[in-house]
């Protein structure tokens, strides 16, 4: 075997915690639940949210018929989210399953009043907190939250979620970062990053901020609502551009720092008391985040990790696979949903190993003809979280949390392929993330040994393996996918 091939395949292995391979059986409930069922007929109302400062924010929600109380999922950005009215495939999704979804526009966009004028202001953050309880309070309403989302969405789940309203019990982040400066796209490395954040992004936001309401849902002040905003809109980008190194405007939002600021503001890790999913992707800008996040949450909160061969997009949507349903995997509802190998028949289907991390090499698995078991079968890389935080289900989760609350998916070296619709490899589980770094040698006769080249023979190489490095630095632009030839995290 090549060395470079052997190094890569063993480099994957690296970053796993030792010890030999202990199966992990079934939590207690596992087989026999198998999710909320899509057992309501559901509706879409619009809403005027008050908040603590005056700001009224525009509210869309899809929730089961009639007079029962259900938990609430809160799902906030900038990018008119629900503003028409549309019941969205994900909000009809978990609305027929026992909950109301809800879309909030951040203020000074899509149906809500004020204005926006930078991403992650403090009084939007205000603003989700006082969405939050406002939700708790309604009458359609169990007094649960949960909040979720990607990117943007998923910033402001963590930002609210470091002010610990009493009402929000769960969260679901994907792709958000925890320090703004070193893990955004605005400057990376301290270069600005001028393709993406800086103009494609920071350009788009001047016009769609500019958008109006829609009137049928934001009432008769829409126009109003709308010169509001025409006449006070500020560019995002111009102050991005004013802080070309990182200071206590990047800061702001950054769990890693925020704490540490004199004024009133969201705190850091430890203020999260919800339990935690924290999504991410090898191929994500965000990649180190949800790693240092998951680290660093207080003791005693419930927490789980799911990172996958991912860009900046939901698995069950991203160029590469293999894809999840993640919907319907934070559910595990087998009512509607044919299990995930028939529902993606052109996707290996990688089966989750029950077991510590093992020092073997990679393996994979390709859809077989007949169902897995429900222990076995991948449904439940982050499967009933909310059924368990948010409706109280003694549904095996708690197990799960306290034995293997680390789901990740390791690649197997496969030579370069620029169209690569599917990667080669498996997904792991462990009970923590390692904490040290791995140094393996190869040296020029292909020989592996453990430590640097001290003391190899004349040509020997030396690879340290870094779990939080990205090949590509992480793509945020992800309508195509990119290949690698070694694993994705190495």
């Amino acid at each position: 075997m090549a060395p470079h091939r052997r190094l890569r395949q063993l480099a994957a292995q690296l970053a796993l915690p030792d010890g030999p391979a202990a199966a992990l059986a079934p939590a207690a409930g596992a087989d026999e639940y198998d999710g909320s069922a899509p057992t309501h007929a559901t509706r879409v109302t619009h809403h005027r949210i008050p908040t603590s400062t005056g700001v009224e924010l525009g509210g869309y929600i899809c929730r089961p018929q009639g007079d029962g109380r259900y938990p609430v999922l809160l799902w906030v950005d900038p990018y008119r989210s629900g503003s028409d009215g549309q019941a969205t495939p994900i909000a009809q999704f978990y609305a027929e399953r026992g909950y109301c979804f809800a879309y909030v526009n951040s203020r000074g966009t899509g149906n809500s009043a004020g204005l926006s004028t930078d991403e992650y202001m403090a009084e939007e953050t205000q603003d989700s907190y006082d969405a939050i309880e406002w939700l708790a309070a309604q009458d359609f309403s169990s007094g649960k939250v949960g909040m979720l989302g990607t990117s943007y969405s998923g910033f402001t789940t963590v930002q609210v979620a470091a002010m610990a309203p009493p009402a929000l019990k769960a969260i679901a982040p994907a792709y958000f970062t925890d320090r703004r400066y070193t893990d955004d796209c605005h400057y990376k490395g301290g270069c600005l990053r001028g393709f993406y954040d800086m103009l494609r992004y920071g350009l788009s936001m001047v016009s769609m901020n500019a958008l109006p309401p829609f009137p049928a849902a934001a009432g008769a002040s829409w126009s109003e609502l709308w010169q509001q905003r025409l006449d006070g809109h500020e560019p995002y980008l111009l102050k991005w551009i004013q802080h070309p190194t990182e200071d206590d405007y990047w800061a702001r939002g950054s769990l890693s720092l925020d704490s540490t600021l004199d004024d009133d503001r969201v705190g850091g890790y430890d203020s999260i008391e919800a339990a935690c999913l924290l999504i991410g992707g090898w191929y994500d800008g965000y990649l180190s985040p949800p790693l240092r996040t998951f680290s660093a949450l207080a003791e005693g909160v419930p927490k789980k990790l799911l990172m996958g061969p991912w860009q900046h997009q939901y698995g069950n949507v991203s160029p590469a696979g293999p894809r999840n349903d993640i919907f319907h995997e934070m559910l595990r509802c087998a009512h509607a949903h044919p299990p995930l190998y028939r529902s993606l028949p052109c996707c290996p289907i990688l089966i989750l190993c029950l077991s510590s991390w093992s020092p073997g090499p990679p393996t994979y698995s390709y859809p077989v003809p007949t169902p897995l078991s429900v222990s076995s079968r991948v449904t439940d890389r982050g499967g009933r979280w909310w059924d368990r935080y948010l409706k109280d289900i003694d549904n095996g989760m708690d197990e799960e949390v306290a034995s293997q609350p680390v789901q990740t998916f390791v690649r197997e070296f496969e030579d370069p392929q620029p169209s690569r619709s599917e990667c080669r490899g498996e997904w792991r589980g462990a009970a923590s993330l390692p904490t040290e770094t791995a140094v393996y040698s190869v040296s020029g006769a292909g020989e592996l040994r453990a430590g640097d080249s001290a003391g190899v023979a004349e040509g020997a190489e030396s690879v340290t393996y870094r779990p939080g490095g990205s090949l590509n630095s992480g793509v945020w632009v992800s309508q195509t996918p990119s290949d690698v030839a070694c694993p994705s995290s190495v």
